[in-house]
């Protein structure tokens, strides 16, 4: 059977019309990345049948219920809670706010699961569900996700307008806001002394993206001492995740006053930098003793990014999650011996955490992308340096990374006596011990501290935005004397990628005849250009089976160049080429990278997309004339045609703006002539 899940639960664009959502939802989900209130109601509904199948939990239990602003009728909601209800559960209502509050308040008042309704970083069309298991807010692995598909794809849609919208979709629990703030803001949880505040002064720019995070960002920043803050993007009027928030900026290392006004840039439009370049014109002369700083966080808070104006250079710089792990690494080094701290990196991250990692003696781990992978390793780390608990799960290759056998490898090693719990504790909170994570897109795993309803005090890993950034925050604190205008980052590394939009996933399975086809494609370029003198070595990863991972080593030294990985994106109708490689070969990198996109666009698009058709129509219309924005809205008509506009330009390269008008490009050209004439059964 089918799984329906990504890299991290299900995704895709929100339909309410009534006359589509009679067809089944979950072909609809399947055939045209849709997600109807039934959907959301099925989805659910097959996640309960799945707890209660595995003997994780008993009928009656309570499920934790949460989500982010942007289902304004609160449709998808209330299918969610009547999921729950219909299964024998008992919904518990968080209401709007970060996802990461939702699971910890999970633990802390021991319910069964946690359900959050949510699309993270996408666009305001899109939604989705991400799932957390209880002991530990675990999120499903492959195998679980397979059998939650199967249990999902047995039941039926219920009658169309059987279910009812939930009457406050921008709800939140007070309660649960004050307990989740006051967690998050503990000593051992954000590392801040409250009585202190912090050396340096700082003024900082919060961005929550018109999020979950707005919820709680001025009752978190009120009480720190030392910092001025400006909220921006906090209200819920405009789309989430627009003119804010993460994806603006994640590609973008630094940003001059004129690029910004230039207005020829997806971050033109970020009130974050605007609120930032506001500041330093307030400021009047350079004023080297002000750190002027932001943080923008993703629609659900589970992530950020931190950016700073440097004096010096008069830019913005933007640090992304491998370097803000450098700066964690740095900060542990002071605290910690350092063969007892261990990072975590994904396929994602850059060559300069793993070198500075090689070259300090920290230990580095890599695992696939996704938050759940991080934290699946922080836990394995645990159980194997901390624990000494073996964590070889070869007795079962089918059950290899599943939800059950991590929880019961768990259960044996945390069931200790209260002696030796209370020494993990001490050692993990006075960072004796190090494990932490991080992902370039600015994921951030670390133990969080809780202590239960009853009073008992336990930690879990979790990857959370507000903590990560108050730790973020600590750390630069403690490493610079006055300014951060001392920090320095080299530049020498180029992190860069390419999208085929709109993409049959399913070409892209290890196997298919296209799969195949495109390794050999892959090896080839790669060749062409790193041949004697190299060797290109393929590493496969158990977490991600489809992917196309390739590390070039200099055969005299033993060092990387750079790794080019291919692999479809878990929340997005995409496939991605992506290169970490040394601006030594940055002339080489683009050639492959340029050549292995343009066969990726040609053959992995599916003709028969409404996406696709949409896209080919644009661009023979402006193989005619160029078309001002105006003339593009209509022939985008029915279409999410800003966010269309915006991946074709930005990401496929295939039409750009001069002036006020769009125009085809030469790539575009060059797709368009060879896609007519390519036989995609390759």
């Amino acid at each position: 059977m089918e799984k329906l899940q990504g890299t991290d639960g299900v995704r895709g664009r929100t339909c309410l019309e009534p006359e589509i959502r009679k067809k089944d939802s979950v072909r609809l989900f399947i055939e045209r990345g849709l997600i109807t209130p039934e959907f959301v109601f099925r989805y659910v509904l097959g996640f309960c049948r799945y707890l209660i199948f595995n003997n994780l939990v008993k009928t009656g239990k309570y499920i934790v219920i949460g989500w982010d602003p942007r289902d304004r009728h609160g449709l998808l909601i209330g299918a969610a809670i009547e999921g729950i209800r219909k299964s024998g559960f008992v919904p518990v209502i968080a209401g709007c706010l970060p996802t990461p509050c939702v699971a910890l308040h999970m633990l802390q008042m021991n319910g069964c699961a946690a359900v959050v309704i949510t699309a993270s970083h996408n666009p305001e069309d899109f939604n989705g569900i991400k799932l957390f298991l209880p002991g530990y807010a675990l999120k499903p692995y492959p195998y679980d996700d397979q059998v939650i598909s199967d249990f999902i794809l047995k039941e039926k849609d219920p009658p169309l307008n059987s279910l009812h919208a939930f009457s406050d979709p921008l709800y939140k629990d007070p309660d649960v806001l004050d307990w989740y703030v006051n967690v998050i803001l503990k000593n051992e949880n954000s590392w801040i002394d409250m009585a202190k505040g912090l050396k340096n002064s700082f003024i900082l720019v919060v961005d929550t993206a018109r999020g979950s995070m707005s919820t709680v960002a001025k009752k978190a920043f009120a009480d720190i001492r030392n910092i001025d803050i400006i909220h921006v993007n906090d209200d819920f009027v405009g789309k989430i995740n627009d003119e804010g928030g993460v994806t603006m900026i994640d590609d973008t290392c630094t940003v001059t006053e004129n690029e910004f006004k230039s207005g020829s840039e997806k971050y033109c439009t970020h009130r974050g930098l605007a609120e930032i370049f506001y500041q330093i014109q307030t400021a009047g002369k350079p004023s080297y003793k002000k750190n002027i700083c932001g943080v923008s966080f993703d629609g659900d808070g589970d992530r950020f990014l931190f950016y700073y104006y440097d004096w010096k250079k008069q830019h913005i710089k933007i640090l992304n999650g491998d370097n803000i792990s450098l700066i964690f690494a740095k900060y542990f080094l002071e605290k910690s011996k350092k063969d007892h701290i261990h990072c975590v990196n994904t396929i994602e991250g850059g060559l300069v955490s793993e070198r500075f990692a090689h070259d300090s003696g920290i230990n580095f781990y890599m695992t696939g992308v996704g938050d759940k992978w991080i934290t699946w390793k922080s836990w394995e780390i645990f159980l194997e340096k901390i624990l000494f608990e073996s964590v070889s799960y070869q007795e079962n290759k089918k059950k290899l990374h599943t939800f059950q056998t991590l929880q019961s490898k768990l259960e044996q090693g945390i069931e200790k006596s209260d002696a030796a719990k209370m020494e993990v504790n001490h050692k993990l909170k006075a960072h004796e011990v190090v494990i932490y994570g991080s992902e370039t897109s600015g994921h951030f795993v670390m133990p969080v501290f809780l202590s239960s309803s009853a009073g008992k005090e336990f930690f879990t890993f979790a990857g959370d935005g507000l903590k990560g950034f108050l730790n973020t925050l600590v750390s630069l604190d403690h490493l610079i004397e006055d300014n951060l205008n001392e920090l320095e980052f080299k530049q020498d590394e180029l992190v860069t990628s390419r999208y085929c939009y709109y993409s049959d996933r399913e070409k892209f399975k290890r196997g298919s005849q296209q799969h195949d086809t495109l390794t050999d494609f892959t090896v080839q370029e790669v060749t062409q250009f790193f041949g004697n003198g190299y060797k290109i070595i393929k590493q496969e990863f158990m977490e991600e089976p489809d992917i196309l991972y390739y590390k070039i080593i200099k055969d005299s030294s033993g060092d990387p160049s750079g790794n080019i990985f291919i692999r479809n994106s878990g929340t997005e109708f995409k496939t991605g080429i992506h290169v970490r490689g040394w601006k030594d070969f940055e002339e080489e990198w683009i050639k492959i990278i340029d050549e292995i996109h343009m066969f990726l666009m040609l053959h992995f698009k599916s003709p028969e997309n409404t996406f696709v058709k949409k896209e080919i129509f644009l661009l023979n219309r402006l193989m005619e004339n160029p078309a001002s924005l105006s003339e593009i809205e209509k022939i985008l008509l029915d279409m999410p045609w800003e966010r269309m506009l915006f991946e074709i330009a930005h990401y496929e390269g295939l039409i750009c703006e001069k002036g006020s008008l769009w125009n085809i490009t030469e790539r575009g050209k060059q797709w368009l002539t060879q896609y007519a004439n390519t036989e995609r059964n390759i």
